[in-house]
């Protein structure tokens, strides 16, 4: 991948948890609502939850990445 300023963006994921609260039901459409709370220059934490029609939430997900964008050599 390359950034705009022509350098290489590397991108790797450091832990991703997925925790199951309840029955998972999967012949009914699912809600995932994701956030962002926090992402800097270097790291980034993603937070989802899913849910089911009525409401009940049946997993949390988080996923956390690090980016790093190294300039070509001249």
């Amino acid at each position: 991948m390359t950034s705009a300023a022509s350098g290489v963006l590397r991108c790797v994921l450091a832990s991703e948890k997925v925790w199951i609260h309840n029955e998972v039901r999967l012949d009914d459409w699912l809600l995932f609502a994701k956030a962002t709370p926090a992402a800097g220059p270097v790291r980034g934490l993603g937070l989802g939850s899913i849910f089911h029609r009525d409401g009940t939430l049946i997993a949390t997900v988080a996923q956390e990445g690090i980016a790093h964008t190294s300039q070509p050599r001249p």
